[in-house]
């Protein structure tokens, strides 16, 4: 069976955020056992997190793939005689298939929404290394974690309560019939509203899709289309600190930075490393040859 374009820019996408997270763990693994110093080689609680988000980011792949096979129109209706001879099966067939399709959307909203968060996650994750080092910075951490943990909460049980029995969405019905709580509103509005606590990007991202999203009757393929768009966009967003600082150790290689074995640069009066529990976090180095200005440069 042809895939659809829809479920290509599905896998394509998420494939491509696999590709980043795991070539991000891979290089902090090698790293780790080769025992190379510096803190953007240490594996970090960040790095576990998004490790994580690769198991809901495949479970949404595969969910929405299936549902679009079994339901390419993800028809809410019942099957007619009609429909059922066009795919040459049975309409309890046709319409087992379209049930299957509709109850394989549940399980990608849980799965979209668990990517999202768990990226923010390490997004926190990152960010607290740096401010924990302060009485105020570890309560603004605890209460960033009660609130990631919370709006989490949030949507999920906007997604399982919002059709009581859970049931009625994914009876088939007729347009008429058809109840207001299966096209997922109340899910997507709570969704929305706590995605601006995300970075500019996404908000954008969110604010771009709503109009879209409801000027095209709620259709799942423009819905599944830009939330796969704003996994790819978290994705990136989360993994910006680790191939920035990537990218900047390959560019001092390639220059005329001092050897790291000097020992006239390595504990100068121009470099100054926290050795607490978070495994250096970041350094101040001379920000030029001669040595008369500072810099402070965060690794991830």
């Amino acid at each position: 069976m042809a895939l659809s374009s829809t479920i290509e820019k599905d896998i394509a996408i998420a494939c491509i955020c696999s590709a980043l997270i795991l070539s991000r763990c891979g290089y902090r693994i090698y790293h780790r056992y080769k025992g190379h110093a510096g803190s953007h080689r240490i594996w970090h609680a960040d790095d576990m997190y998004m490790a994580i988000a690769v198991l809901p980011l495949i479970s949404r792949t595969v969910c929405i793939t299936l549902s679009f096979l079994l339901n390419p129109s993800s028809s809410r209706e019942p099957a007619t005689k009609d429909e059922a001879a066009a795919q040459n099966m049975t309409v309890d067939k046709l319409e087992h298939d379209r049930t299957v399709g509709l109850q394989l959307l549940v399980g990608t909203r849980l799965s979209y929404t668990l990517v999202l968060w768990i990226l923010k996650a390490a997004l926190l994750s990152f960010y607290s290394r740096f401010v924990r080092v302060t009485s105020w910075g570890k309560i603004a951490v605890n209460l960033l974690w009660c609130l990631l943990l919370v709006s989490c909460l949030v949507v999920i049980v906007a997604i399982l309560a919002e059709c009581r029995p859970m049931s009625l969405m994914w009876r088939l019905a007729s347009k008429e019939t058809q109840p207001a709580c299966q096209k997922g509103m109340v899910y997507f509005f709570a969704l929305a509203a706590v995605l601006f606590s995300i970075g500019l990007l996404v908000i954008t991202i969110t604010i771009v899709r709503i109009p879209l999203i409801l000027g095209d009757a709620m259709s799942q393929k423009a819905r599944s289309t830009w939330a796969t768009i704003e996994i790819l966009c978290s994705c990136i967003v989360a993994n910006t600190p680790f191939f920035y600082g990537l990218l900047r150790e390959l560019g001092q290689h390639k220059g005329t930075q001092p050897s790291a074995t000097d020992p006239s640069r390595s504990e100068g009066p121009f470099y100054l490393q926290s050795k607490g529990a978070d495994h250096r976090s970041y350094e101040l180095q001379a920000a030029n040859s001669d040595g008369n200005s500072q810099e402070l440069i965060i690794m991830p």
